[in-house]
């Protein structure tokens, strides 16, 4: 683990050129992307819990900002930009119920925004995200993921989103599958399934937590992080 503030920038440095070079021609359309994002205290050095989302969504709220390539990072935020505490938003409370901690950094599988994973998500980049053309991103932002894990060295990551679980969890080695969680809510559904990294570090996927159908509700945030005494 290293305590330079300078690791995190060179970082962001080398996600903003990824985005402009030629052969990645598209990514630059994306209205923003999300990166070492910080919730809870702003003061931190190393954040305890990370949070790993599919990729970032974009709200209406979103483009009062500046865009597109604006960010969500530890350097610019643009919810602050605006007036929108990032601590506030719905999917962030949702977090700290499942985290029992607001002191959480974000990032994304998948760094920049578009309008869903879906049909949506083609329009916006001409490829699907299981794709073998969005691969190579997928890879280049998992790298950019080991280093920030490894700057941060939280105790667990929460991965948002169980769609595309076998295709991540092959790409980050996690493959000690330990228990699913299923919702006491008189639904039975599943609401999240809980592994371990090769580095033994706990990976809690969790179903979407505001997207979702059904979205995860705050009743079942609390009902995951009462059964793993996170």
């Amino acid at each position: 683990m290293t305590n330079s503030s300078k690791t995190t920038a060179d970082m962001l440095t080398r996600i903003r050129r990824y985005r402009d070079a030629k052969e990645n021609s598209g990514l630059e359309k994306a209205h923003h992307f999300l990166f070492d994002r910080r919730l809870g205290p702003r003061n931190l050095e190393y954040y305890p819990v990370m949070a790993i989302g599919t990729n970032p969504g974009i709200g209406k709220r979103d483009y009062r900002g500046n865009g597109p390539q604006t960010e969500e990072t530890s350097e610019f935020d643009l919810h602050r930009e605006i007036g929108n505490d990032p601590n506030e938003l719905s999917y962030s409370k949702k977090l700290f119920e499942v985290a029992g901690t607001q002191s959480i950094v974000q990032t994304e599988f998948f760094f920049w925004s578009s309008r869903g994973t879906g049909k949506s998500f083609s329009e916006d980049f001409g490829f699907d995200y299981s794709s073998i053309e969005n691969l190579r991103h997928l890879e280049f932002c998992r790298d950019l993921n080991i280093e920030l894990i490894k700057h941060h060295n939280p105790s667990h990551i929460i991965a948002v989103g169980l769609t595309h679980i076998v295709l991540l969890c092959a790409l980050y080695g996690v493959s000690k599958h330990n228990r699913t969680i299923r919702s006491k809510c008189g639904k039975n559904h599943r609401i999240a399934e809980l592994f371990s990294g090769e580095d033994g570090r706990k990976w809690v996927w969790v179903r979407h937590i505001t997207g979702g159908k059904p979205a995860l509700t705050v009743a079942e945030a609390r009902q995951i992080k009462s059964e793993l005494s996170l």
